[in-house]
């Protein structure tokens, strides 16, 4: 039964590669605009691009983080031109976030990118192996997905 020894190779192993994507100057996953953002400005944009539009709670509960954090986090996706704020149509008191079509567009550009390295990468497996990474990925999210559903 795998365990701490597994889990610590898989960790590193992990780390590295994220280590090689970000130190490799040829590869920029995020592009058109999206170099301007940071990590918690392009998660918020993407869980908008998911969504008909989102609160503010409901976004700052997604990405675990306070709402004041989440309030400076939108503040610059909206004065950027990607996100909307509007008041909610039955509880004005709450502010509903939107993406725009510009936000869109910059989410499925990079998408787009990421894409393309991935396929590049897969490119160099075996079909066993790529039916491996597939699996272990999806397997991975729906664990993680779980853990995190309320």
């Amino acid at each position: 039964m795998p365990g701490k020894k597994e889990a610590s190779e898989i960790y590193d192993h992990i780390v590295d590669i994220v280590r090689s994507v970000r130190s490799n100057k040829k590869i920029s996953l995020f592009r058109g605009g999206m170099e301007k953002l940071n990590f918690a400005q392009m998660t918020a944009l993407y869980f908008l691009y998911d969504s008909k539009g989102m609160t503010m709670g409901e976004l700052s509960g997604c990405a675990g983080v306070k709402m004041p954090t989440m309030t400076d986090i939108m503040a610059k996706l909206a004065s950027s031109g990607y996100a909307v704020r509007e008041h909610s149509k039955t509880d004005r008191r709450n502010v509903v976030m939107t993406i725009t079509q510009k936000g869109k567009k910059l989410v499925e550009y990079n998408r787009g990118i990421g894409v393309d390295y991935i396929e590049k990468y897969l490119s160099k497996l075996n079909i066993a192996e790529k039916k491996i990474a597939v699996l272990f990925v999806k397997r991975t999210k729906q664990i993680l997905t779980k853990r995190f559903e309320k």
